[in-house]
């Protein structure tokens, strides 16, 4: 009897202590990898301190550990059981053992969400930071997290939970749809995925599944909309209008109205409208609402703050979730409004206009900031003189309007499409695309000179004398970081100049405000002006106004340096312009830092990135070169007037060979003696060397010997003195002598 007695002790204790873990343990399903986290964002799952051992080393064992021995763990349940109840009265030996057992049986993946499930994500993150549990305690747990995760987002299962939700038990129906809850988007996107070929009874389940979500399942049924599939865009009409979705009305206007919808999707798209406004709208009313959402999306056209979205992804088929620039999603959902106003009012060429804004922005888009839009692969645009009229038109709204991303996509296809003859107006007024040229962002003016080049005019036309001028802009590029410091004190501008140099920032200065304009437009790598409120000559908020006025200047940003007393002066002025921030004169590096920041932050993207920028030099150095050979269009005056800027390229590694070449054609005396000093120069490659006399040949060919009799001597001098040199450099100056040479042999007839 009191054997019995003993052995019936034993068995409770250890029934109690299996029997009560879910009590023990509630704490252990915070943090559940599918999605059903209780803790607030950010935290870490909820875990118990650890704690000492219960009993020191050569105390009897626990009662609990000889209970959970008699029961004989035998199965990958009882093992993980067994150790968690050990974990709990802190016998991690003992831990170790089931936990070993457990490891070595070799589940599947099916075992391991099975597991994950019994004892959640807490129990399993415990086991991996007790030390004493090591290495097997974080092998074990990471082992069984993943194969459950895995085993939760296979399709074949998810396809067997969606089957479940039309069993007629309701227990199985409220697990299968906790389940697909707890996948988030992908449980979302399979049911979608189903609705392409549910059968009307099937759809009711699916609506009413959708509509568990509760509210987060609104903006991805709104993205569902623009599914190709009828099936997904039905049920998603359904249920937006089922939840009464205000914030999706003005989406379902589109299919409400439009002439692609069928007899079904529009009858869904009636009730889910009625269902949301009381009454069903009127065509009028639903361009109306249209119209003012989008205006009201202008509001974030510039902001480029990061926030989450939704959208359809054509090639996945499939609702994804993706950070965008609030800049970003307004002009995407912009274009999508401007499809639904050319929808449902297809005579008007307002609608139409801003339809193909919106193809053309998301075309840019899609290319990227650098890339160019081909027009073969635009099944909407077809290639007819039309469509080129229609988008110069829109190049010039675009253009007064500045939006910069349609105007670029806009300003290629012109070049792809159109003819060299709309460059030329009868009014003699120079073409939107040439207007182009002095648009304040650099990427618009790179692409007019793009697309004006490659029309491949034969005379000159309006605006034809900015071409070369806007492209040696790009070319003086170094592709670095520079700022410039607007300060009438010459030692403050060398303290910030001097700060500046210590955070690997190009600086320069300027002691008044002429010097700094001319400063600020001959530098195309400037990313910020910093400008005190003493600079005059002129004054420092009429300079603002001047620096706004030029393209080259009007996208920098400036930051207005002014004491405290006059913070809120230089606060209406940053209220009143754009890209303006007023900030108190910086002291140290981590102020200047931080000041540098807030201006960038200010700018959003429209300082382009000097990676960017050096890609932008070597496109518009091609561009020059095409049209120097070009002189009927692009003078040889234009060129001569950019003749310093070529001579200092022939000094940046990245330009001098193209710079030889343009010196060359120019031929004056400056140029030649450029050349010159280049054939001279032994730094230089030898393949540089030989292009510079090429071109020293042509430029004398073009123009004549334009040296003095003292620059020819110094090339003699420069001869005699490569006695040592290698005798590759010895040929290059030998021809350089034969070419300067040359003019006084054809003259006297005869060689010496």
């Amino acid at each position: 009897m009191a054997h019995w007695k003993r052995r019936n002790w034993k068995g409770g204790l250890a029934g109690v202590a299996v029997l009560s873990l879910s009590s023990l343990w509630v704490w252990a399903q915070d943090g559940d990898p599918f999605g059903r986290a209780t803790t607030t964002p950010g935290s870490s799952p909820a875990t118990r301190p650890i704690a000492p051992p219960l009993r020191a080393p050569g105390d009897k064992e626990h009662p609990v550990v000889l209970a959970i021995r008699e029961t004989n763990p035998s199965s990958p349940d009882q093992w993980l059981n067994a150790a968690r109840v050990m974990v709990d009265i802190r016998e991690y030996a003992e831990a170790l053992k089931y936990l070993g057992q457990l490891d070595g049986a070799n589940i599947d993946d099916e075992q391991a969400f099975a597991l994950h499930r019994q004892v959640g994500t807490g129990t399993l993150l415990e086991f991996k930071r007790i030390p004493e549990l090591q290495p097997l305690g974080e092998s074990l747990a990471r082992d069984i997290l993943e194969r459950a995760i895995r085993y939760s987002r296979n399709p074949v299962r998810i396809d067997q939970l969606i089957e479940q939700l039309d069993e007629r038990s309701i227990h199985r129906r409220t697990e299968a749809l906790e389940e697909l809850r707890a996948l988030d988007l992908d449980g979302i996107n399979a049911v979608l995925a189903r609705a392409g070929q549910a059968s009307e009874q099937e759809r009711i389940v699916l609506v009413d599944t959708l509509q568990a979500w509760g509210s987060t399942v609104d903006p991805v049924l709104t993205a569902a909309l623009e599914s190709p599939s009828q099936g997904v865009r039905q049920i998603a009409i359904e249920t937006l209008g089922r939840r009464q979705s205000a914030s999706a009305l003005i989406w379902l206007l589109e299919p409400l109205w439009s002439s692609s919808s069928d007899d079904s999707e529009r009858t869904a798209a009636e009730t889910a409208c009625a269902r949301i406004l009381g009454h069903m709208p009127s065509r009028t009313e639903s361009v109306q609402r249209v119209h003012r959402a989008w205006q009201a999306r202008e509001q974030g056209l510039g902001n480029y703050a990061t926030r989450e979205s939704m959208r359809w992804n054509a090639t996945s088929g499939r609702v994804e979730r993706t950070n965008l620039t609030v800049h970003e999603s307004s002009v995407l959902d912009r274009a999508r409004m401007a499809e639904t106003l050319a929808a449902l009012d297809p005579s008007s060429d307002e609608f139409q206009m801003l339809a193909w804004r919106g193809r053309l922005a998301i075309a840019q888009s899609q290319v990227g900031a650098d890339g160019r839009v081909d027009a073969s692969s635009l099944s909407w645009l077809p290639r007819t003189p039309d469509s080129v009229d229609r988008l110069v038109r829109l190049l010039e709204i675009e253009l007064r309007d500045s939006r910069t991303t349609s105007a670029v996509a806009a300003l290629d296809l012109i070049g792809q499409l159109g003819e060299a003859s709309l460059l030329s107006s009868p009014s003699g007024e120079a073409s939107p695309v040439a207007e182009a040229l002095k648009h304040s962002d650099r990427r618009v003016r790179l692409a007019a000179a793009r697309t004006i080049i490659g029309l491949g005019p034969d005379r000159s036309f309006p605006g034809s004398n900015r071409i070369v001028s806007t492209l040696c802009f790009f070319i003086r590029s170094e592709g670095e970081q520079h700022v410039l410091v607007g300060h009438p004190v010459q030692s403050d501008n060398q303290t910030l100049t001097g700060t500046l140099a210590s955070l690997g920032v190009h600086a320069d200065a300027a002691t008044n405000g002429r010097d700094l304009f001319l400063k600020a437009v001959a530098n195309p790598d400037l990313e910020a002006i910093l400008l005190s409120e003493y600079l005059n000559g002129p004054e420092s908020y009429e300079l603002v106004q001047q620096l706004r006025r030029d393209p080259r200047t009007a996208e920098i940003p400036i930051g207005l340096i002014v004491h405290y007393e006059h913070l809120d002066w230089a606060r209406r002025i940053q209220r009143d312009e754009s890209r303006v921030v007023a900030m108190p004169w910086p002291h140290g590096p981590e102020i200047v830092r931080m000041s540098l920041d807030q201006i960038a932050q200010k700018a959003g993207q429209r300082v382009t990135a000097f990676e960017r920028r050096a890609r932008q030099a070597d496109e518009a150095m091609s561009l020059l070169q095409a049209a120097a050979d070009n002189p009927r269009v692009y003078s040889f005056e234009d060129l001569h007037a950019q003749q310093e800027t070529l001579v200092d390229l022939t000094r940046s590694p990245n330009m001098t060979d193209h710079a030889v070449g343009l010196l060359g054609i120019v031929g004056t005396p400056e140029a030649q003696r450029a050349l010159m000093d280049v054939i001279g120069d032994s730094l230089y490659p030898i393949e540089i060397r030989e292009a510079a006399v090429d071109a020293l040949e042509a430029g004398i060919a073009r123009r004549g010997l334009l040296l003095t009799t003292r620059e020819l001597e110094r090339a003699y001098d420069r001869r005699n003195a490569a006695v040592s040199e290698d005798s590759s450099s010895q040929q290059v100056l030998d021809r350089m002598l034969d070419v300067l040479e040359a003019p006084s042999l054809s003259t006297s007839g005869s060689r010496p």
